[in-house]
C-alpha cells in the first residue's frame, strides 16, 4: 500500500523512522542503457531521461521501500533519479521539472551536491575496484585502508567545486559515524514488530563477514519553491530475535530477517 503522501507531508521526519530500500528494477532498461561504456568520469546523465515517477511503500515493520516507475506512471508523483554505476562518477542537473529527486543506495559511494539552489549538479561516485583491491584482509584495519584508498579515486570523479556558491558531500565516513550507541539505543527503543505483544532482544548491528557494519545510507532532495535542499540518512541491518506469544502460549524465537534501522535523525548536506 503506498504511503507516498506520509513522505510528501514530510520528508524529514518520515526517513528519521523508516530505514528506506531503493527499488529501482522498474527503470533499469534506462538506466541500463544510459550508463552503457561509462568509465571514471564525472559522466553527465541527460536529465530528462531520469525526470521519473515514484511511490513510497511500507517494507515490514521498520522499512519503506522507495519504487522508482517509468514517467507517467498512474497515481505516480514526478522525481528525479540518479542511478550509479561501479567504478564511475554519474552527474545530473537538476531544474523545476520535479520537486523530489533520489538516487541509488550508498554503501560506500559517495554524493556531492554543487552549484546554485535553483539548479544544482548531483554527482554519485563510486569506487568499488579500488576498495576491493586494496583491502587485503577481512579486518576492521583493512577496510579502513582500502576504504580511504576508494575515497580518493570517489572524490577525483567529482566536478571541481571551486567557486561553487554551494557545495555539500555525503562520503562514507559521514554515514559510518552515524553508528554510535546513542543512535542504535534509540533505533531499539523505536523497533516495531508485527504485533505489540511481541519482544525483541539482542537487537544490534549486522556485520559483513564479521568484520565490518553492513552500514548505508539514502540521499533524497526537496525542491521548495525555486530551492533545492538536500539530506542523508544513515541505515544498518540488525540481526536479534523475535519472541512470539502471549502470556507464556505459543511462544517462538525467530531471528529477525531484512530488518534495518535508522540511525539518528535525516541530517541537511547541502546548502
Amino acid at each position: 500500500m503506498p504511503v507516498t503522501p506520509a513522505f510528501i507531508a514530510d520528508p524529514t521526519g518520515f526517513t528519521s523512522r523508516l530505514a528506506v530500500l531503493v527499488d529501482e528494477a522498474l527503470i533499469a532498461g534506462t538506466s541500463n542503457a544510459a550508463l552503457a561504456g561509462l568509465a571514471g568520469g564525472p559522466h553527465a546523465l541527460t536529465t530528462a531521461t531520469f525526470l521519473v515517477d515514484f511511490d513510497f511503500e511500507l517494507y515490514g515493520n521498520n522499512c519503506a521501500r522507495l519504487v522508482v516507475k517509468p514517467a507517467g506512471t498512474a497515481g505516480a508523483t514526478p522525481c528525479y533519479f540518479l542511478p550509479y554505476k561501479p567504478d564511475c562518477g554519474i552527474s545530473m542537473t537538476l531544474g523545476a521539472g520535479a520537486d523530489y529527486f533520489f538516487t541509488s543506495t550508498l554503501t560506500g559511494c559517495s554524493v556531492q551536491a554543487l552549484g546554485a539552489r535553483a539548479t544544482p549538479t548531483v554527482t554519485h561516485s563510486n569506487g568499488r575496484a579500488t576498495y576491493g583491491t586494496n583491502l587485503t584482509a577481512q579486518t576492521a584495519a583493512a577496510d579502513v585502508v582500502a576504504s580511504t584508498a576508494a575515497q580518493a579515486v570517489i572524490d577525483a570523479m567529482f566536478p571541481p567545486a571551486a567557486g561553487a556558491p554551494h557545495v555539500g558531500y555525503v562520503r562514507k565516513a559521514d554515514y559510518l559515524a552515524r553508528l554510535t550507541p546513542v543512535n542504535v539505543q534509540a533505533a531499539r527503543n523505536r523497533f516495531r514488530t508485527a504485533k505489540r505483544h511481541h519482544r525483541v532482544t539482542n537487537l544490534a548491528p549486522a556485520m559483513y563477514n564479521n568484520f565490518k557494519p553492513e552500514i548505508g545510507a539514502f540521499v533524497f532532495g526537496v525542491r521548495t519553491g525555486a530551492d533545492w535542499t538536500f539530506y542523508y540518512q544513515s541505515t544498518v541491518a540488525v540481526t536479534g530475535t523475535r519472541h512470539t506469544g502471549f502470556l507464556g502460549f505459543a511462544v517462538k524465537h525467530k531471528p529477525l530477517i531484512s530488518e534495518e534501522i535508522v540511525l539518528g535523525p535525516a541530517a541537511q548536506f547541502y546548502p
